[in-house]
């Protein structure tokens, strides 16, 4: 196995270890220590968190991915790079902290107003970690910063979380502390990503201007990634200030449950990313097009074992939650917002070949149709369906989204993500859970026997799955 493939495996079991940490933090031990309305403020600290890191790079790290092999762009790249993400992370650390409590009002974060400051330390940790990872991709050794972003932030959350389970401590002595403990991951994952590379920072170098061509991909990738990130945490900015965060910590359950089933597309973008950059910056299609199936392939592969677990599954899994009636409403929006997540992977990894590509305008252009609708949408469908309404327009937005960027793709180079393996994986993934949702056995032997009929199914076509994984 190669060293690409070694890495994109570890990064897979990484993030499906921090799945399971997230599992007994979301399912377990905070809905154990608070109420659905603290819960909906974590929730709120946390998505604003990584809607704030993204855009506060200001497309930085996406533009060394894209150019550090091109020496078109001049020898002090890698160098100015550094110095100005360092600039930029402390920098946007400290304004964050300090304008962090002005968003109170807006939020009706009142109550909360002296935390707020916390945002300064986990978007600066949060930001650190995203430069890292995009920089140890380009190296191929993701395994690192995905490690401290997986592992390492929810196990900071868990043994912050333990300790006010056995102490005097609350919610707010919670939040310090994982404010504190993303700093910390986020320089150590920086230091080490750049420490790879050779970089050093160097104060003269954050004044040093880009080429006209990096500069019009960083202008347009921070664009893409205000509207795109935006659209990922829409839900919960829109629940906060149309509902209350009791509904936000409820819908959050749900949130987690859908989001599990990006345990392998993450690692496979980050680690893909230099590799589409390559094949577009040398016109190699086939790469391209090999790479763009094989992304769709294994993560439906994936995630059909995962959305059939969950969803035939899913009253025992709500059962185990303390005080497990307060999220009942949770219950059917996990279908929806697994639904959207299902599509958003199945269609591959089209937003990395198209953000790395000479088409990569169109990210901006269909992310700023899509936001918009998501936000008319969720005017309309909250206040009519709560937080139901919210899944609906998920689902909407995701196939909207992944339709126009495959049809772009395909119009200008051909390409689809769909193959006859693919097709295969779906109608067999269909048929098992047609069998599985319909068993008349609950609880925890229902799960054993669902997980055993899977298991059986994956063993019959062991070859077949083999064969995928590693052509």
């Amino acid at each position: 196995m190669d060293t690409q493939k070694r890495q994109i495996s570890k990064g897979a079991l990484i993030n499906l270890l921090g799945i399971g940490i997230g599992v007994i933090l979301n399912i377990w031990l905070l809905p154990k220590l608070f109420s659905t309305g603290e819960l909906g403020v974590y929730r709120w600290i946390e998505r604003t968190t990584i809607l704030l890191a993204n855009i506060l790079l200001f497309g930085n790290h996406r533009a060394y991915t894209k150019f550090h092999a091109d020496e078109s762009v001049g020898d002090h790249f890698k160098q100015a790079i550094f110095s100005k993400n360092t600039a930029l992370i402390l920098g946007s650390g400290a304004l964050t902290a300090i304008c962090g409590p002005l968003l109170a009002p807006v939020f009706h974060l009142e109550t909360y107003t002296w935390l707020l400051p916390v945002l300064g330390f986990t978007v600066a940790g949060n930001m650190a970690l995203l430069s890292a990872t995009s920089v140890s991709a380009t190296t191929k050794r993701i395994a690192v910063p995905l490690f401290l972003k997986n592992i390492g932030l929810r196990s900071v959350m868990l043994v912050g979380g333990l300790i006010v389970l056995w102490s005097s401590f609350g919610f707010i002595h919670l939040m310090l502390f994982f404010g504190a403990g993303t700093l910390a991951l986020g320089l150590g994952g920086l230091y080490y990503a750049w420490k790879r590379v050779g970089a050093q920072f160097h104060l003269k170098q954050t004044f040093i201007a880009f080429p006209s061509v990096v500069r019009t991909f960083m202008r347009y990738s921070m664009m893409t990634t205000v509207v795109t990130f935006g659209l990922s945490t829409i839900d919960i900015q829109m629940l906060s200030l149309l509902t209350d965060y009791s509904s936000v910590g409820i819908y959050g359950i749900a949130f987690f449950m859908g989001s599990v089933i990006d345990g392998i597309k993450r690692p496979i973008n980050q680690m893909l990313a230099p590799q589409f950059a390559k094949a577009w910056n040398t016109n190699n299609t086939t790469m391209l097009s090999k790479l763009y199936k094989k992304t769709a392939t294994i993560q439906v592969l994936v995630n059909v074992l995962m959305v059939i677990m969950i969803l035939s599954n899913i009253d025992w899994i709500f059962s185990l939650i303390p005080n497990s009636v307060r999220f009942n409403a949770a219950i059917p929006v996990v279908g929806w917002v697994l639904l959207a997540r299902f599509i958003d992977s199945s269609f591959g990894s089209n937003g990395e070949i198209i953000g790395n590509s000479p088409y990569f305008r169109f990210n901006l252009y269909f992310s700023t149709i899509l936001i918009t609708l998501v936000i008319s949408l969720n005017l309309y469908f909250i206040p009519a369906y709560g937080i139901v309404g919210v899944a609906y327009s998920g689902v909407i937005s995701m196939f909207l989204f992944n339709t126009m960027k495959a049809v772009l793709i395909y119009r200008k180079s051909g390409m689809l993500p769909f193959s006859t393996t693919y097709v295969k994986i779906m109608v067999v993934g269909a048929l098992v859970f047609g069998i599985v949702i319909y068993l008349p056995v609950a609880g925890f032997l229902g799960a054993l026997i669902r997980g055993g009929i899977v298991l059986a199914v994956l063993a019959v076509n062991r070859k077949f799955i083999i064969a995928t994984v590693q052509n």
